[in-house]
């Protein structure tokens, strides 16, 4: 399988600062990136890469200052999934959305939002993804 990943910005100052990006291998085992397969760091630059032939899942860590685009492109069927739409659609994990309300909040000052009481069974881990969004 081959993978062709792309990445363009646009210079916001001339301030020094170069943009670039990282394709990093992710693992779910660990819950982190175990290596980076390409780093990307020209106005506009590619990278044509050489996969097995099995699922694999990437992270992209980006910085810049200005605007910038992506192009990904394969000879194999591929999908752009969320961490909780791959977890949920190939490794059994289960979506639940709650909605609650809570006193406005004043500035500098922390509410528990939430209170989660886990069970520990054996030698299973739990993994809690949170994620807020702010609604107006």
């Amino acid at each position: 399988m081959r993978l062709l990943f792309g990445y363009a910005y646009q210079r916001s100052v001339n301030d020094g600062f170069t943009p670039y990006t990282i394709l990093q291998k992710f693992d779910f085992d660990s819950f982190r990136a175990t290596s980076n397969v390409v780093t990307l760091n020209q106005d506009i630059s590619s990278k044509l890469i050489n996969l097995k032939n099995q699922n694999s899942v990437f992270k992209l860590y980006t910085m810049s200052k200005g605007n910038y685009n992506y192009w990904i492109s394969s000879d194999s069927a591929y999908k752009l999934l969320s961490i909780s739409d791959y977890l949920s659609e190939y490794e059994g994990y289960t979506k639940k959305s709650i909605t609650f309300e809570y006193p406005p909040i004043e500035a500098n000052t922390y509410f528990p939002l939430i209170r989660l009481k886990l069970k520990q069974e054996g030698d299973q881990s739990n993994t809690i993804l949170l994620k807020l969004v702010n609604a107006k």
